[in-house]
């Protein structure tokens, strides 16, 4: 169902399986693989489907790209109702989730320029925060481990 709705748009789909069984129905405006670099995805992409999870909805932001989030559990609704709230991600159930639904928000968001703004801000900020320094400066802020010998 949600491959359906975005088919039946004028835009094109890119669908990564993450390695799981490629559907059997195929639409002309699809492309599937079962792996796709995400990051070059996202870069090339006006928006990003996701199952609501932080690695592909960060990579999305990352790169600037709006989310249309499709929350199943309580850990990927926090983390989507969290970067909505920068009006980056619009945020569904997959408990109520319908195709109409489904294409409508695709629309909205591709029609609706405040959501690549907001998308962008929020890649302005992931761009902004070196999490690798402060991983470092965490780790060297760390007590050393007395020898174990």
């Amino acid at each position: 169902m949600v491959l359906r709705a975005p088919a039946k748009l004028d835009v094109t789909v890119l669908l990564s399986t993450a390695g799981r069984e490629l559907p059997a129905e195929t639409y002309p405006n699809v492309f599937s693989a079962p792996y796709l670099p995400g990051d070059l995805a996202a870069a090339r992409s006006a928006l990003v489907v996701s199952n609501s999870g932080s690695s592909t909805g960060y990579q999305a932001l990352a790169a600037g790209t709006p989310v249309l989030g499709i929350a199943t559990n309580f850990d990927q609704f926090q983390a989507m109702t969290a970067i909505a709230k920068a009006g980056a991600v619009l945020l569904l159930r997959t408990g109520t989730l319908r195709e109409d639904p489904v294409r409508e928000s695709v629309r909205m968001i591709l029609a609706t320029s405040t959501f690549g703004e907001a998308a962008k801000r929020v890649a302005a900020d992931f761009a902004a925060y070196d999490c690798n320094a402060r991983f470092v400066g965490a780790l060297e802020r760390m007590p050393s481990r007395p020898n174990a010998d």
